[in-house]
Formats: structure tokens, C-alpha cells, sequence
């Protein structure tokens, strides 16, 4: 699974649109459903791992835990 659009997202390579996620990876198996990876995947994008970043300058731009924002 990848994305064949851009997305500017921390797990998600800029080159490729590969997406860092464990269960499309080293934790596949066969018992997981298109939901499962579905469902995954929108937990990833609303929830992004900075320290773990497959775009290392999507995962900078974030804003640093406890930050204040202005809106």
C-alpha cells in the first residue's frame, strides 16, 4: 500500500509515497482485513510519529509536544 498522490506527512516517503506503518511491514498477516489497514492508516495520518519519520522535513515542520499555536 502506498500513495500514488503527494502527501506531506511525516510517515509518508516524499519520493515514493510509501507509508511507515508496522502492520504493512514486519507485523503483516494474513488475519488482517483491507478495514484493519484501512483503519490503521487513518490512525497514522490524524496521529503522526515524528520520531520515526520516513520525510524528515514533514516530521520538522511539525510543532514541538506542548508548543502553544497561534491561531
Amino acid at each position: 500500500m502506498r500513495f500514488i498522490s503527494k502527501v506531506y506527512h511525516p510517515n509518508v516517503s516524499s519520493a515514493n509515497g510509501a507509508i511507515c506503518l508496522d502492520i504493512l511491514k514486519d507485523q503483516w498477516s494474513p488475519a488482517l482485513t483491507l478495514k484493519t489497514a484501512l483503519l490503521s492508516l487513518q490512525a497514522l495520518l490524524s496521529s503522526p510519529e515524528p520520531d520515526d519519520p520516513q520525510a524528515r522535513a514533514a516530521a520538522a515542520a511539525l510543532p514541538l509536544p506542548g508548543a502553544l499555536i497561534a491561531t
